[in-house]
């Protein structure tokens, strides 16, 4: 749950060839609901700056992909879809993390719901 304002993504990016500032796409996506993604807008992570935290595993990562989004607009209970655009160079076609193919545990990560 996140509050109805500007608020900061930080995702960490790891590949066996390049470094996370390497990483050619990376980019977000958010809508309203999960159909919509498909066809919403992306925008790219800036990888200007970098924050120390905490992975999934609790190892100590830098995470260099950050994209600020306005969530000003929306209202209490209205519920954000994220998705991450993803490509190294080395595969033909964009990863889409999550995508229609995820577990709810993975899609859940990438809801918002606002306070």
């Amino acid at each position: 749950m996140v509050d109805a304002a500007t608020i900061d993504i930080w995702i960490l990016i790891q590949d066996d060839n390049l470094s996370p500032v390497q990483i050619p796409i990376a980019e977000l996506k958010s809508a309203n609901s999960i159909q919509e993604l498909s066809s919403s807008a992306s925008v790219v992570y800036d990888n200007s700056q970098t924050l120390s935290a905490l992975d999934f595993s609790d190892n100590n990562a830098t995470f260099y992909h950050k994209r600020s989004i306005d969530l000003s607009s929306y209202s209490t209970g209205d519920v954000v879809y994220l998705r991450n655009i993803l490509n190294d160079g080395s595969q033909p076609m964009d990863i889409e993390i999550p995508s229609e193919n995820s577990s709810v545990i993975i899609t859940s990560i990438f809801v918002l719901q606002i306070l």
